[in-house]
C-alpha cells in the first residue's frame, strides 16, 4: 500500500506496478499510453465475469458488493490515489465499521475503496498466466490457443503474471514440455519454453 503514499512516486507520471513473479515481454510503453488514454485505477482480471464496468451504475442494486481485481500489476496516477493510502492508514488503527474480509489482502482493500474508478488491465496488455493459458479442460485448452485471434493477442501481451503458489518461477524453470501444470481448478500441458527461458537466462 505504501505506492499510494505522497512522495513514493512522481506525481504526473503514470505508474506501473509489476509484482516479482510478473514476466515482461514486451514494450511497457504500450501500458503507459494505456494508462494515460483511460483514467482510473488499473489491475488485472480476477473473475470470470468482467463485471466491473458496471459496478458504478449497479451500486443501488449490488449493495457493497464489488468486482475483486488482482493487485499483481497496478497502474495509476499516484496524485490521484494519495486519499487510498490515508483510508488504509485510518482502517488499520481503528475502524469498527470495517469488515476483516476487505482487509484481509491488498487487492481487496483496493478494488472496494477503488469500485467507482476501477478498470481491468485488456489481456493483450497484461495478464495472468491462469487466466489466459490454463482451462477447466486440456481439450478446451489446446482448441483455444490455436484460435488466431487468441494467438494474436498473445503474442501482443507486454507481461504475464504467475499469481498462485503453483506457478511460482522456481517451480516452472523444473517444467519439460508436456509436463501437466495444474492451478485450482485449470489445468495446461505446459509448452512455454520462451517463459521458462526469461527466468533462468542470465541478465545481460
Amino acid at each position: 500500500m505504501a505506492i499510494f503514499s505522497p512522495g513514493i512516486l512522481d506525481e504526473g507520471i503514470p505508474a506501473l506496478y509489476l509484482d516479482l513473479d510478473t514476466l515482461v515481454r514486451g514494450d511497457v510503453a504500450r501500458v503507459r499510453d494505456h494508462i494515460r488514454a483511460h483514467s482510473g485505477i488499473h489491475m488485472l482480471k480476477s473473475h470470470y465475469v468482467p463485471w466491473w464496468p458496471i459496478q458504478h451504475w449497479a451500486g443501488p442494486l449490488i449493495g457493497n458488493k464489488y468486482y475483486h481485481a488482482n493487485s499483481s500489476a497496478i497502474g495509476f496516477y499516484p496524485e490521484n490515489y494519495y486519499w487510498l493510502f490515508d483510508r488504509f492508514n485510518t482502517i488499520v488503527v481503528g475502524d469498527s465499521s470495517e469488515t476483516s474480509k476487505t482487509l484481509r489482502c491488498d487487492d481487496r482493500f483496493i478494488s472496494c475503496y477503488c469500485r467507482d474508478t476501477l478498470r481491468v488491465f485488456p489481456a493483450s496488455l497484461v495478464t495472468k498466466f491462469s487466466a489466459e493459458y490454463m482451462s477447466p479442460s486440456h481439450v478446451y485448452e489446446q482448441v483455444r490457443s490455436r484460435l488466431p485471434w487468441v494467438q494474436s493477442r498473445r503474442q501482443r501481451q507486454v507481461a504475464v503474471t504467475f499469481a498462485g503458489a503453483a506457478l511460482k518461477p522456481e517451480m516452472l524453470t523444473k517444467l519439460k514440455l508436456g509436463d501437466e501444470v495444474r492451478y485450482k481448478r485449470l489445468k495446461t500441458y505446459w509448452n512455454h519454453l520462451d517463459f521458462q527461458n526469461y527466468w533462468t537466462e542470465p541478465v545481460a
